[in-house]
């Protein structure tokens, strides 16, 4: 028995190290941060002045730029439209008007209600009736049938959509998603645990589902970065891994966060 302890004491030759830990191995952080223009907002902040540095001037205007050229292709389409435009009657319908920034904004905000109040299987016009069912802030904000004439919502330019889309499969939605993006990263340091994972939308109108490669704050579940994932592209071919790079390519911005 005592033979077999000997073994585990050390000897002349054990070599026992023993320094101070490296400072980068410390923790300092134990939560995220916001960043400027964040850090402006007061206590008394409305939720519009959140909303206004997540979704900024920039990505507002370029919507209603190609939202409105989508309208007036649309608008030829209706009878009422060409009778009055031609003669320059009044009676023309108000709801295939051109939009502005106020009235996105709008939309954007009853989406957001729809989608709080879990209405993604109610029927569309009982949100909008008026025998005391349904939802008195759509009503107010506009007509049931301008919500559904914008459904011309529009990210970016058709006139180039075809061409980029050879070589960006996001064509349509990559510009105001990347300014999103880099909103979301500008305003917030997250903390040191963070988590990537895969968010999988199968009910999109198109037929296959959506993969979603989202890196979160675990503590705060702040969204860092995210990337759709849309398969080969020209400038990345797909490689057989290629879902396992997807987290990687995640956790780029790390690099640059403060």
């Amino acid at each position: 028995m005592n033979n077999n302890l000997n073994c585990l004491q050390p000897t002349d030759q054990t070599i026992i190290l023993k320094s101070r830990t490296p400072a980068h191995n410390f923790i300092s952080m134990s939560v995220g941060k916001p960043k400027r223009p964040a850090t402006n907002l007061g206590p008394d902040s409305l939720f519009v002045h959140v909303y206004d540095i997540f979704i900024d001037e920039n990505i507002l205007e370029t919507m209603v730029l190609h939202t409105n050229a989508k309208i007036q292709e649309v608008q030829l389409k209706y009878k009422s439209f060409k009778r009055t435009h031609l003669s320059r009657t009044i009676g023309r319908s108000t709801f295939i008007n051109l939009t502005n920034i106020n009235e996105v904004c709008a939309l954007i905000g009853l989406l957001y209600l729809a989608g709080l109040y879990k209405s993604n299987h109610e029927n569309l016009s009982s949100l909008w009736t008026s025998d005391g069912t349904g939802r008195d802030i759509f009503r107010c904000t506009m007509t049931l049938s301008r919500f559904k004439f914008l459904s011309c919502l529009r990210f970016d330019d058709a006139n180039t959509r075809r061409a980029r889309a050879n070589d960006n499969k996001l064509a349509a939605i990559s510009d105001i998603f990347s300014a999103w993006i880099s909103n979301c990263q500008n305003n917030y340091s997250p903390g040191p645990i963070l988590t990537v994972d895969k968010m999988y939308m199968p009910k999109k109108p198109a037929r296959y589902g959506l993969k979603i490669v989202i890196l979160n704050d675990s503590k705060t579940h702040y969204m860092v970065n995210a990337e759709i994932y849309c398969g080969k592209t020209s400038d990345r071919p797909r490689a057989k891994n290629d879902n396992n790079l997807l987290p990687t390519r995640s956790c780029s911005p790390l690099d640059t966060s403060s």
